[in-house]
């Protein structure tokens, strides 16, 4: 049997053919929260807007890659090994950072909203 992915690694192996999925400590949205979080706490603010703001984000982040980790497992079950890698690079990245941002960009549209109710970022 070959695996899709290095086997030294401990990604992906496959025993007694049956397919499993390695989580690693890294597939676990922790960088990702640790930027979002670090991003919100950098910003002006209250305090207590931003431990619920960021309380929000890392739900959101933790939703998203829940979603994430039950498609990849999908893919890697049922399609072949290019969609696996799109679901596993490409798709994560973009959903998960894309979500950052705009959170990101909500909060700074909330804190100008405060300072000067006129001013935001379309």
């Amino acid at each position: 049997m070959r695996s899709y992915v290095n086997a030294k690694r401990n990604w992906i192996n496959l025993i007694a053919s049956y397919r499993q999925i390695w989580v690693q400590e890294h597939c676990l949205a922790i960088p990702a929260m640790v930027i979002f979080a670090g991003s919100v706490l950098l910003f002006k603010g209250r305090w207590l807007d931003k431990a619920v703001f960021l309380v929000q984000g890392l739900i959101g982040i933790i939703l998203i890659n829940i979603i994430r980790l039950i498609f990849v497992s999908l893919a890697w079950v049922y399609l072949s090994a290019y969609y696996f890698k799109m679901h596993h690079s490409v798709i994560y990245v973009v959903a998960m950072y894309g979500f950052i941002f705009y959170m990101i960009v909500r909060w700074m549209n909330r804190m100008m909203k405060q300072q000067n109710p006129d001013t935001s970022i379309k």
